[in-house]
């Protein structure tokens, strides 16, 4: 860009103006200059009052500009801030000197000597060093020039000849000779021994100080040091007679120059402007104005005419005057002021320093907006109106919220600073931003922390409609002096990076969502350069940070694969992961579930090998194994969820020694439950050091818990074992004669258990013996004697394992007794012993021991059915009753499971396994196929199965379909399962299609219900309708009618109520019933003579269904007959539950009693009499 195309852009000058802006300016000066002017006596102090930039120069200005036309006035300014640093008492009288020797009012030659004799006195320093030898120096200096001597003695003594033996004499010159040569190591030598002797003593007198002259400097010489410095300073100091004036010599200087000056003429006025006194050093400022006060209030002054020609104007920003004297308050050593309001006193000291103040008033609205137009006129030319505006509106909406109006000094420093920027950047940032940008950085937080700051947004919400979205971008770019994406990067860069460091999710995740423009751009660029270089730890937590504020969590942005790139470059880089502790272990995890990678994650634990490596000699690892088995595990999980375990090296050595090996196994128990990592993890120590720690604590009885896991823990680890020597230790312990309590014989007990677990041989060797032996059985009488649950629970598993008849074993302590005792538990129903034993069962994967007891002693003990309810009702039910044995032995195991508690136990049980085995596919599979001798199984399937099973239903259904006569009658006679089994099949809309078989049996049935024999259960009697619904052919169905009519019409008249209530309903069809030639005579006449109530009901059901149905009857003297019964039944004075019903049949054929009958024929006669007469009499 050339000159001519950069924007332009002019400073603001801060000088005062040379005419008024906003009016009270020129009106303050002209109040001042009359009161100069007039014939007001002179000597006192006018307070020019306003705030910082209010325009007091300005007045000042004015004033100046005014009084300059008239010779005779003089105004001399005196800038205190400009001289701060210097004697201001005189500076000051110096600036008055200078000043009134320019306007010629005081003698030339006479005020310049006296100006010089102000002047300070200067002091010189000139510091010389020279070198000084120590003491080991000169001695070894001397030892130098002996040696030249001692060679002279040398060679006079080799001259004379030189031999060793206890008889000659010695040769003095070389003895001399030697020792003189050798002088400078002898000096060497005693100052070793010097300083070896001495350290001590001066490590005491350290504290102690040397006195060292005034003018000197000697520098501590080294033990060994054979020179040190010494510093000589040399001062010159040049002085004059007077120094810095005093108060009475400031009074002294200063009346002799005003007299001299204004007393010429009676019209000279001299007025004196003590500028900024509010802005130096308050010390300073005091001085001279408590001395200039001092002058000014001596009343010997005031009748002098050149005092009353003197004014004094002081402009002050109200707040620091009252700085100095607060600060004057808070420096005092006096009291005499304690308690009284500083702000008080403040007061009233500018009371008593002014005899008048004049105020300058800050501009108001209407004034500065026009005044910001002009200055942004004249600092940015070629900008428009709408720029003008917007620089006026930022300042409006930001600046003048406190209420305050704006100064023009500040409106200066506001465009000038706007000018500064724009200068830079040109049109590259708005002008408005800029604006806005220049009136926050002052603030007491710099913007570039409160653009960080999350707690606190800033910009405002309502900052960022009013300036637009991308304010924040370009205050960034801004505050870092570089372009607007670059200072989003800039911004964003550190906290970004300080959130991976801390691994501080939430922190990441506010700045994700606070940021959504730059962040991905700046998170891309600190992944790929910067985490590369930093070290295991901060890797580690970047990676957790990255998880757990699931940013990268389906994201689909294109930044996403590069920063899991970078992080995973990162960590591929680490060969040794330290300090190997949770928050690292997190991190790793964090990382290969990030990265999900088989590499990385071989990297990773590779990495994490070698750290465990560098830990072999770590005293924690050993003291608290958890420290480095919970973070192991921790890699460990996610890199297998992942599907990398071929990541994991076959062999991790702990930094373990054999003794914290049992600690280590403790908690990795505890800690991996499931055993899945078991065999990665060994101790630094071979086995043989570990079984030499387990080995003792069963002879000492220390045998607990914690050994029986570190045998199951090594046993699955890299490293062979074998626990021959354990197994001989337990088998010394477990012998009969060996006194073994409970407790600690249940701990051997469970210790070989785990061993035979483990395949070992020897283990299962001894358990076998003790149980032959009758070691098992000794130790299980005692338990029961003692009375210890968990004891007799382990003796019992022990025995019953190897010996599952329960035969009697060999002879060996209380053997015998414990036989008697084990026969007596297993026929009781101890809850205690067989929970415990079913745990032990369960714990080591023997729970088919159960059936295996109830098989070889052929009978489910009452201990033993105990174990299987509960068995039934867990989830390993289908690993123990497979169907296989549900097959073969159902009847026994429903008998063993269901009980008082639970009579439907075993059907819950078919039922689960229908689902969960193939259960039903076996049944199916069966030999034989379907089976009258398992209908209680089909249906106890059907029953318990939750969820319907189409197949084995319709298996079901097509085998009730093929059923012959024989298989239901013998189910019709009385077990009925097949009924039960049709029903649910029905229920489920699967209804068997039976045909003569089945109505055959239910013809033979009839028979048996007449007779009050066979008769189902009362919610299959409730069914019993939709059973008969399954004879799916018609003519069968009809046939089967007429069979039950004939088979009730053999009873007469004394059929059973149960036969009614199955097949009433059935033979209730009319078409049947008049089909049937003797109905009346065998069936209907039967049943009304014997008053049988079921069957009366049934015909009162009939007839008021069918009150035609005796017309269609052809045998009509049996119809008549039956009519005659009905009438003559009506009149027996019998008052039982079958005469209601007798006069309900009656009343629905329409007969009436015998006795109705006879008097209604008598009445007809009556009347046909009559009738014949009054014929004859009409004749």
């Amino acid at each position: 860009m050339t000159e001519e195309d950069k924007c332009p852009t002019f400073l603001i000058e801060d000088t005062p103006a040379d005419e008024d802006a906003f009016g009270p300016h020129q009106r303050v000066a002209d109040a001042i200059a009359e009161l100069i002017e007039s014939s007001e006596k002179g000597g006192k102090v006018i307070g020019l009052e306003g705030g910082w930039g209010a325009g007091k120069s300005t007045v000042v200005g004015f004033l100046v500009k005014r009084l300059s036309k008239n010779t005779n006035y003089t105004v001399i300014s005196f800038d205190a801030w400009a001289h701060e640093g210097d004697p201001l008492r005189r500076t000051y009288l110096e600036t008055l000197i200078q000043e009134l020797r320019a306007t010629k009012w005081v003698d030339d030659a006479t005020w310049k000597k006296r100006r010089e004799e102000i002047a300070h006195r200067r002091k010189e320093t000139i510091t010389r060093i020279t070198p000084k030898p120590t003491n080991l120096g000169v001695a070894l200096a001397i030892s130098l020039l002996l040696v030249p001597l001692g060679s002279a003695f040398l060679a006079a003594g080799l001259r004379a000849g030189v031999t060793f033996g206890t008889d000659l004499s010695p040769n003095w010159y070389f003895i001399i000779g030697l020792s003189l040569g050798l002088s400078p190591f002898w000096v060497l030598l005693a100052n070793f021994f010097r300083v070896a002797f001495t350290r001590g003593d001066k490590k005491s007198d350290s504290g102690k100080t040397q006195d060292v002259s005034e003018n000197e400097t000697d520098e501590v010489p080294s033990e060994w040091a054979f020179l040190f410095s010494r510093a000589i300073n040399e001062t010159r100091t040049e002085t004059v007679e007077s120094p810095n004036p005093t108060s009475i010599e400031f009074e002294d200087y200063f009346t002799k120059l005003m007299r001299e000056a204004l007393s010429a003429s009676d019209e000279r006025r001299c007025l004196l402007v003590l500028d900024n006194l509010d802005r130096v050093d308050p010390e300073s400022a005091l001085a001279i104005w408590s001395t200039l006060q001092t002058f000014l209030q001596d009343r010997s002054h005031r009748n002098e005419a050149w005092f009353r020609r003197l004014w004094v104007v002081v402009p002050f920003d109200p707040g620091g005057l009252r700085k100095l004297w607060d600060n004057r308050s808070s420096n005092s050593d006096t009291t005499a002021l304690a308690g009284v309001n500083e702000s008080a006193a403040s007061d009233s000291f500018l009371d008593k320093s002014f005899q008048v103040r004049f105020h300058v008033p800050p501009p108001v609205l209407s004034d500065w907006k026009a005044y910001v137009y002009r200055l942004v006129e004249e600092a940015f030319p070629k900008h428009g109106q709408e720029d003008r505006h917007w620089i006026y509106r930022v300042f409006d909406h930001c600046r003048t919220r406190t209420g305050e109006p704006p100064t023009p000094r500040e409106l200066k420093l506001y465009v000038n600073q706007i000018g500064a920027i724009h200068r830079q950047w040109e049109h590259a940032f708005p002008i408005e931003h800029v604006a806005y940008y220049v009136l926050h950085r002052r603030a007491s937080k710099s913007i570039i922390e409160r653009l960080r700051d999350s707690e606190s947004p800033f910009p405002s919400e309502q900052d960022s409609a009013f300036l637009g979205e991308s304010l924040r971008r370009n205050l960034a770019g801004l505050a870092f002096n570089v372009e607007a994406s670059k200072g989003i990067e800039l911004l964003l860069a550190e906290p970004i990076y300080q959130s991976l460091a801390d691994g501080d999710s939430e922190k990441l995740k506010e700045l994700e969502e606070g940021n959504p423009d730059g962040f991905w751009a700046v998170l891309e660029v600190v992944a790929t350069s910067r985490l590369g270089d930093t070290d295991a730890q901060t890797i580690a937590k970047a990676a957790s940070c990255l998880k757990h504020s699931g940013i990268l969590d389906g994201n689909q942005r294109p930044e996403s694969s590069s920063i899991l790139n970078g992080l995973k470059s990162a960590g591929k880089k680490i060969e040794q992961w330290s300090p190997f502790d949770s928050t690292t272990a997190n991190g790793l995890a964090a990382l290969c579930y990030l990265g999900k990678s088989p590499e990385l994650s071989a990297s990773v634990m590779q990495a994490v090998a070698a750290t465990l490596e560098q830990y072999s000699g770590d005293a924690k690892s050993s003291s608290e194994p958890q420290s480095v088995i919970e973070p192991l595990l921790t890699v460990m999980r996610e890199v297998s969820l992942l599907g990398h375990e071929s990541a994991i090296p076959q062999a991790l050595t702990l930094p373990i020694t054999a003794e914290a090996w049992p600690s280590a196994c403790d908690f990795l128990a505890k800690a991996d439950t499931e055993g899945k990592y078991w065999k990665f993890i060994r101790p630094k120590e071979a086995f043989a050091a570990v079984s030499s720690v387990i080995e003792p604590t069963v002879s000492a009885r220390q045998f607990k818990e914690r050994e029986i896991t570190t045998i199951r823990v090594t046993s699955l680890s890299p490293i062979k074992s074998s626990w021959n020597a354990v197994v001989n230790a337990i088998r010394q312990r477990l012998d009969a004669g060996a006194n073994v309590d409970p407790n600690e014989a249940c701990l051997l007990f469970r210790g070989l258990f785990v061993l035979k677990s483990l395949n070992s041989a020897e283990a299962t060797s001894l358990l076998k013996q003790l149980a032959d032996n009758g070691h098992t059985l000794h130790h299980f009488h005692r338990a029961n004697a003692e009375g210890h649950h968990n004891g007799k629970a382990t003796s019992l598993f022990a025995f019953l394992r190897e010996r599952p008849g329960a035969k009697k074993p060999g002879t060996a302590g209380n053997s015998d007794e414990g036989h008697k005792n084990l026969h007596a538990i297993l026929s009781s129903n101890d809850a205690d012993v067989a929970s415990r034993l079913l745990a032990l069962l369960r714990q080591f994967g023997e729970i088919s021991l159960l059936l295996r007891i109830a098989s070889v002693r052929s009978k489910y003990d009452s201990l033993i059915c105990l174990g299987l309810r509960d068995v039934a009702e867990a989830d390993e039910a289908e690993h123990v009753f497979t169907p296989p044995l549900i097959l073969e032995s159902w009847k026994e195991l429903r008998s063993a499971l269901n009980d008082s508690s639970d009579e439907g136990r075993f059907t819950t049980l078919v039922g689960r396994l229908a689902h969960s085995t193939s259960l039903c596919q076996s049944i199916q599979d069966a030999d034989g196929g379907f089976s009258t001798s398992n209908f209680e199984l089909y249906l106890s399937v059907i029953e318990g199965a939750k969820e319907e099973l189409p197949e084995f239903a319709q298996w079901c259904k097509s085998g009730l379909e093929r059923l012959l006569s024989d298989d239901w009658t013998a189910q019709l006679a009385g077990f009925f399962s097949c009924c039960r089994l049709a029903l649910h099949l029905v229920k489920q809309g699967k209804s068997p299609e039976l045909k003569t078989g089945f109505s055959d049996a239910l013809a033979t049935h009839a028979q048996s219900l007449l007779a009050g024999k066979d008769v189902p259960p009362n919610d299959l009697r409730a069914a019993w309708r939709k059973l008969l619904d399954c004879l799916c052919e018609e003519a069968t169905r009809k046939e089967l009618r007429t069979r039950l009519i004939d088979a009730a019409a053999t009873k007469d008249g004394t059929q059973a109520a149960s036969f009614f209530e199955l097949y009433g309903d059935e033979i209730s069809d009319a078409e049947s019933l008049v089909a049937h030639n003797q109905i009346v005579l065998r069936l209907f006449s039967p049943i009304l003579r014997e008053r049988n109530v079921v069957g009366l009901n049934w015909l009162d059901e009939i007839l008021d269904a069918h009150p035609d149905l005796l017309d269609k009857v052809s045998d009509k003297t049996a119809v008549k007959a039956f009519e005659n019964r009905l009438r003559d039944c009506m009149t027996e004075p019998v008052e039982d539950e079958a005469q209601p019903i007798i006069k309900r049949i009656a009343t629905t054929l329409g007969i009436e009693s015998a006795t109705d009958e006879a008097e209604i024929n008598v009445s007809d006669g009556n009347d046909d009499a009559r009738i014949d007469k009054a014929e004859k009499e009409g004749q």
